[in-house]
C-alpha cells in the first residue's frame, strides 16, 4: 500500500489502524480520534510522517519515518524497530523493547524506558523516566536537560535502582526527582550511582525528594575499567535538627532539671 496523501484516523464507527504488511508512507498518517487503538505488526517506511494526536499505539513491527510525532495519547514501542530523523512526544511514551533510533528526540511530555536509545541529542523539557521500577535506559549519544525538565529516579534498594546511562555529553538544569519504590527505606549514608555519561555539565537546579531524608548530589570523576567517567552520585542524609530546636529542647531539659531540683530541696 502506498499513500502520498493523508491518512486521517479520527471515526467513532473505526477509530482504529492496523498494518501487519507493508506501508510505505510519503504523506501523513494521522491518528487523531481518543479511542483510537493502533497497531502496527508490518513495516511502514518512507520519508513521510506519523501524528498522533490522541488514542494508543502499539508498534511491534518496523516504523522508519522523516518524522514522528506525539503530540498526545500513548505510544508503546514493544518490540520491531522505531527509526526517524525526528522524533517529538508531548504525550507517553513507553519504550519497553525492541530498537529506538533518531537524530533527535525531544520529550515535553512522559518519557518511560528501559534499553538502549540511539539519538544523536535527546532534549528532555518533560518527565524522563529511565528503567521499569528499576532499571538502566541507555541513550547512545547526547542528553540536555532543561529547566523544565524532570529526571525521575526510582530507589528500590542500595543495589537495585533507576540509572540513566548516556555514552556522549550532559548538560544538566531543571529536577531530579526521588522516588522511593516499593516503601524502600534507605539507611542515612547510602548513595546512588543514578546517571554516568563521557562528560556532565552543569547540575540539577533542585532536588525533589522523598521525605525524611536530606538529598544531596555529587559530581564525580570516577575512573573505570574503560577509563575515566562522569557520574552523579546521590546521598540519602539524615535531616538536620534546627538550631532553633536543639534551643527549646535544651531549655525544656533545664526547666524539667530546675523542677527536679525544687522537688529534692
Amino acid at each position: 500500500l502506498n499513500n502520498f496523501g493523508i491518512i486521517n484516523i479520527d471515526s467513532e464507527f473505526n477509530p482504529g489502524f492496523t498494518n501487519s504488511g507493508l506501508l510505505n508512507n510519503t504523506g501523513m498518517i494521522k491518528i487523531n480520534h481518543p479511542d483510537a487503538i493502533s497497531n502496527n505488526s508490518g513495516s511502514i517506511t518512507g520519508s513521510g510522517t506519523y501524528i498522533q494526536t490522541g488514542g494508543t499505539s502499539n508498534n511491534t513491527g518496523n516504523i522508519s519515518l522523516a518524522r514522528i510525532e506525539i503530540q498526545s495519547g500513548i505510544f508503546n514501542q514493544q518490540s520491531g524497530s522505531l527509526t526517524a530523523t525526528s522524533i517529538a512526544n508531548n504525550g507517553t511514551f513507553n519504550f519497553t523493547g525492541g530498537t529506538l533510533s533518531a537524530e533527535s528526540l525531544s520529550n515535553t511530555g512522559l518519557f518511560l524506558g528501559t534499553g538502549t536509545i540511539a539519538a544523536e541529542t535527546f532534549t528532555n523539557a518533560g518527565t524522563l523516566a529511565p528503567g521499569n521500577s528499576p532499571g538502566m535506559l541507555t541513550i547512545e549519544g547526547n542528553y540536555i536537560q532543561t529547566t523544565r525538565g524532570v529526571l525521575a529516579i526510582e530507589l528500590a534498594s542500595a543495589t537495585s535502582y533507576d540509572i540513566l546511562n548516556v555514552t556522549g555529553e550532559v548538560s544538566l538544569a531543571g529536577i531530579l526527582k526521588i522516588i522511593l519504590y516499593d516503601d524502600y527505606e534507605p539507611a542515612y549514608g547510602t548513595y546512588f550511582d543514578f546517571l554516568t555519561a563521557e562528560l556532565l555539565n552543569g547540575e540539577f537546579d533542585s532536588i525533589a525528594g522523598a521525605a525524611g531524608y536530606r538529598w544531596s548530589v555529587a559530581y564525580l570523576d570516577l575512573i573505570g575499567l574503560d577509563g575515566k567517567i562522569d557520574t552523579a552520585r546521590l546521598t540519602a542524609n539524615e535531616v538536620p535538627i534546627p538550631a532553633a530546636l536543639w534551643l527549646f529542647v535544651s531549655g525544656m531539659l533545664g526547666i524539667i532539671g530546675l523542677r527536679n531540683m525544687w522537688k529534692i530541696n
